[in-house]
């Protein structure tokens, strides 16, 4: 049996639970004195270096995964993650260099140093972390593509091992939070790190054997070795890294080239303005009630507990129902989720235990569906391109929600800022649904003008 991508999500996940996850807003207030705005602020602008920086080390490992197959896209995977370790890492530098007493004065200028310090050390992790996403769904894309009797509509089976990562990464954090405080993040984050490193080389390892017995079979059968390649993969110039990122707008037209694909795109994006804030902020929101680390992180394990289901079916859904009837279940849970936290009496954050769980069908159903929508357009060789337009649409909408997200809680309130959200959101799905109901056929077809598009468009 080959050794799969699911390792890959394992360790990635954990990692970037550690150093990125839902605890980040946290350790931002508590280990670099961040206000709520500059929590909403500096991960706002870290969405912005993701979405712009996405496509382009999509487009990157590709053509390095021309260049070097097999070892190529692992490369760079594996340099985001020790280069966002490092990054991680800096910002205990801060604490250890602080001077042990200062006047009032200095104590002014220093907080404001820091400060600057701890914004400029999480955006040059942000460039890091941004790697991860295109790269490694576009090394699973391309793993179910060369797989005998499976399709790239079994992404989810692959993903759900990186969601059961993430949530028993976060359930071990909790109580450890609560009980060492936010200082144990820093060797956690050395551990997980090596733990990355270790599977990215199996993976790359077992994914080259692999390769080496395909060629032996096909010499001994008397076949060229270019006969069983794609076409991207052998032609002349399509290694340039350049020329790659330069066309990535080009793969963004296919995918929006339609009524329904605009659609498609708009409604992800309305979901991701508001889903952002969730994922990032609403850490904050459990304190804000009254809740503990240790909650917060029981509150991850639920939505994993409902997310690793999802995903497994997830394939079935999408051939039985399309990508946009998923997209619609996503915001559909998401809104009735949001509704509910500002429903929350304060002092009482248990119930949240039972909104969490519409995360699994929100995330899930989401993910499964922009990844399948956005690979059905993409030419074969460009699987982590196709991944780096879906994190540039979600990121954008990412900047967007924090920014308003920030802005409306100084000024209305946490409660009737989750409800704004709520009412964009159904307007999105609104929207998309009867765009969808009118062109319906475009779903159902499955663009198989896809082929035609291969054939003749150079990116």
């Amino acid at each position: 049996m080959p050794t799969r991508p699911r390792i890959l999500y394992c360790s990635l996940f954990a990692w970037m639970s550690i150093t990125g996850g839902r605890f980040l807003a946290p350790f931002l207030e508590h280990e670099a004195a961040f206000s709520d705005s500059w929590i909403g602020i500096t991960l706002a602008i870290s969405f912005v270096i993701d979405s712009l920086m996405a496509p382009m080390y999509g487009a990157l490992a590709d053509a390095r995964e021309q260049r070097h197959p097999n070892w190529g896209r692992s490369q760079v995977l594996l340099a985001g993650v020790i280069l966002g370790t490092i990054c991680f890492l800096l910002h205990g530098i801060s604490n250890l260099t602080s001077p042990a007493t200062t006047t009032t004065t200095d104590t002014t200028y220093t907080d404001r140093i820091e400060l600057v310090y701890h914004f400029v050390v999480q955006c040059m992790y942000a460039f890091c972390f941004a790697v991860m996403f295109p790269v490694l769904d576009g090394m699973t894309l391309d793993f179910l593509h060369n797989q005998h009797g499976e399709s790239t509509k079994d992404y989810g089976k692959e993903r759900l091992f990186g969601a059961a990562s993430w949530g028993i990464t976060n359930l071990l954090m909790g109580p450890m939070l609560d009980r060492f405080g936010f200082l144990v993040l820093y060797p956690c984050a050395i551990a997980s790190a090596i733990y990355c490193a270790v599977t990215i080389w199996i993976y790359s390892k077992a994914q080259e054997s692999s390769s080496l017995t395909l060629e032996s079979q096909t010499f001994s059968s008397g076949a060229k070795i270019e006969d069983h390649l794609p076409k991207e993969e052998i032609k002349d110039g399509d290694d340039d890294a350049a020329s790659a990122i330069a066309g990535s707008w080009k793969l963004l037209c296919l995918v929006m080239g339609t009524c329904y694909g605009a659609a498609f795109v708009a409604c992800y994006f309305v979901l991701a303005t508001g889903f952002s804030v969730v994922e990032n902020l609403v850490f904050l929101f459990f304190e804000f009630l009254g809740g503990s680390n240790t909650i917060c992180a029981i509150t991850v394990a639920l939505t994993v507990v409902f997310e690793i289901p999802m995903f497994r079916i997830a394939p079935s859904l999408l051939r039985n129902f399309g990508v946009g009837w998923m997209l619609l279940l996503a915001n559909g849970a998401f809104f009735i989720r949001i509704v509910g936290y500002t429903l929350i009496p304060q002092g009482q954050s248990w119930w949240v235990f039972f909104l969490e769980p519409l995360h699994g069908l929100t995330y899930a159903g989401s993910q499964s569906a922009a990844v399948e929508y956005v690979n059905q357009h993409m030419p074969a060789g460009k699987e982590a391109s196709g991944q780096g337009i879906i994190l540039l649409v979600r990121g954008s909408g990412g900047v967007l929600g924090l920014w308003l997200g920030g802005v409306l809680e100084d000024s209305l309130g946490p409660r009737t800022m989750y409800r704004i959200f709520a009412t964009v959101t159904v307007l999105g799905m609104t929207v998309f649904a009867t765009i969808r109901q009118k062109y319906r056929h475009e779903e159902e077809e499955g663009y198989r003008r896809i082929g035609d598009i291969e054939g003749s468009v150079t990116v």
